[in-house]
């Protein structure tokens, strides 16, 4: 990977990087809208988000670019609207099992927060897809299946459409209560800002730079909580908005992490230490185990933080030592869309997930 291309990834990862190619964005927030079924189905429908692949083909090229990226990102968004517990089994997208998109190549990776829904929980699939099928202005048709009764528990029907607000970033203050929520505004007409709120949490304060939103605009709403996040808990905000005489919604989600800004580069050597602490170059992508010298002596000695490479080998010794101020972030795989089978990327985010939740 280029430093480049690795610097590209920090932006992509924190959500600074907006894209601002509006031919892909529809104007008209009807367009693509998803709908939920009207059958009684467990799970609502709060929002799906659709950000189409582009920024591989003007900013980051592969010389051996064999299987390009035809596809985008999809979040689908929903909710427990009943008193009972909902088990998910898995998803379905256009009547195909989440296996065969995995198997087949069809995605990068994909992403379940839960498994098991309690009453009046929200949460968020993650689907990275790479085929035609997840092109922009394609129609789509998910479901949830329920472990327990084998039926849809979600349905969604709609086509694949970027909408022109959207929450490029979410800020978290540290203590873990206080959220910053970004908005931007890709489109060509003006947004009143609305409601917000951040799922399964009381705000007591709120503070909004910029209630009108005009083309190209940008606002930021800090907002105070009554209760903190655990640390990497899923946070997921929602923004109501105002716009051609309709009230619509937006969503974004993250994992609460108090925010520090990295300034990285891919590896050190030992004798580069010093002379990066020169340049206040304070992260680094580094390997091995908790116990090895970096981790040990280095790191605390020359001010680094770790995006630390996974081996999952180390995972029980991960485990024991955490948490560990050092990490910054873990790494699953060096370009999974390359190098990495969906179905080892799920299994390792799993694995990680499970022993080493602070990262």
């Amino acid at each position: 990977m280029s430093f480049n291309h690795f610097l590209a990834s920090l932006f992509l990862c924190s959500g600074i990087f907006i894209d601002t190619q509006h031919s892909l964005i529809a104007e008209d927030g009807e367009k693509g809208k998803a709908s939920a079924s009207t059958d009684p189905f467990p799970l609502r429908v709060d929002y799906v988000h659709y950000r189409p692949a582009t920024y591989e083909t003007r900013m980051v090229q592969e010389n051996e670019d064999v299987h390009p990226n035809r596809g985008g990102l999809v979040y689908l968004y929903y909710t427990n609207t009943t008193d009972e517990v909902v088990d998910l089994a898995y998803w379905r997208l256009n009547h195909h099992d989440e296996s065969v998109w995995r198997l087949d190549n069809l995605i990068c990776w994909d992403r379940r927060y839960d498994s098991r829904i309690l009453p009046g929980q929200t949460s968020v699939l993650e689907i990275n897809g790479v085929s035609e099928d997840f092109q922009a202005g394609k129609p789509y048709h998910l479901e949830w299946i329920d472990k327990r009764t084998w039926q849809t528990s979600l349905e969604c029907v709609g086509s694949f459409v970027q909408g022109p607000i959207s929450i490029p970033l979410i800020r978290v203050h540290k203590g873990l209560k206080t959220v910053d929520v970004h908005l931007r505004n890709q489109g060509k007409a003006a947004a009143d800002i609305g409601d917000m709120t951040i799922a399964g949490k009381k705000i007591i304060s709120s503070t909004l730079v910029g209630k009108r939103l005009e083309p190209q605009g940008h606002a930021i709403c800090r907002l105070e909580l009554d209760d903190g996040f655990s640390r990497s808990e899923l946070l997921i905000a929602k923004v109501d908005y105002h716009q051609r005489g309709k009230t619509r919604q937006v969503m974004a989600h993250r994992r609460a992490f108090a925010d520090n800004f990295p300034i990285g580069t891919w590896g050190a050597e030992p004798e580069q230490y010093p002379s990066q602490r020169q340049h206040h170059i304070d992260t680094c992508v580094k390997g091995g185990g908790p116990t090895s010298a970096f981790y040990r002596k280095e790191a605390l000695r020359f001010g680094y933080r770790s995006l630390s490479s996974v081996h999952l080998n180390h995972m029980a010794l991960w485990k024991e030592e955490a948490p560990n101020p050092i990490i910054a972030c873990l790494q699953l795989s060096d370009e999974p869309d390359w190098v990495t089978h969906p179905q080892q990327v799920l299994l390792q985010d799993n694995l990680v997930r499970r022993s080493y939740s602070h990262a």
